[in-house]
């Protein structure tokens, strides 16, 4: 039932990803909110690379188009930060930077599908780490709506790849507990309960 949808299903995904990244891109050219450069710039290597192989090995696949939209997204987030300079790079994100491209480059080498896939959501969570670090503790500089329309996106990505092999499940599964957990550390009622908070202005 599910298959005879898939590709409408898929495509409002990517629609609903393309509008959260276009609202995020926006809020950082108008700089209210400031990106963790090594993160974007990391996502942006990574679903690239995840993209390009899994076309390559499989062909292509309706279920890919969260991450094709991903992929320039991320790109085109990453290039704005830097090129308006508004961003952060602590000194301990380098690596993290590291780590996750390491991540990439065993995603990369191994061709075992279980294996690569353990190392793409690795990948991706440690490039993520230093996002996650800026919710939990400068949410309002990652406050944007995008977190909660990309959970749309992964929502109907779940749902599509219900009647597939669980390893189609698992990445969209950690995009999904990703963009849940910066939507729950950004949202208003924290930022407001923080901002009290001596420590954290």
């Amino acid at each position: 039932m599910i298959l005879e949808y898939q590709f409408a299903i898929n495509l409002i995904a990517g629609i609903f990803l393309a509008v959260a990244q276009s609202i995020y891109l926006i809020q950082v050219l108008k700089k209210q909110i400031t990106p963790s450069l090594f993160t974007w710039f990391g996502w942006s290597i990574l679903v690239t690379v995840a993209l390009v192989s899994q076309i390559i090995q499989y062909g292509w696949d309706w279920t890919l188009t969260g991450h094709l939209f991903a992929a320039f997204g991320c790109t085109f987030i990453f290039l704005s930060a830097f090129l308006t300079k508004n961003f952060v790079m602590r000194s301990q994100d380098w690596k993290f930077l590291y780590l996750g491209l390491a991540c990439v480059a065993l995603y990369i080498i191994f061709s075992d599908p279980w294996l690569t896939t353990i190392f793409a959501i690795l990948a991706d969570l440690v490039l993520g780490i230093p996002t996650l670090i800026k919710g939990v503790k400068s949410p309002k500089t990652e406050k944007s709506i995008g977190w909660n329309i990309a959970l749309v996106c992964w929502t109907l990505t779940l749902i599509t790849c219900l009647d597939n092999n669980i390893i189609f499940f698992l990445f969209p599964l950690y995009c999904f507990l990703f963009n849940l957990t910066m939507s729950y550390l950004t949202r208003t009622k924290r930022i407001v309960a923080l901002e009290k908070i001596p420590i954290f202005e």
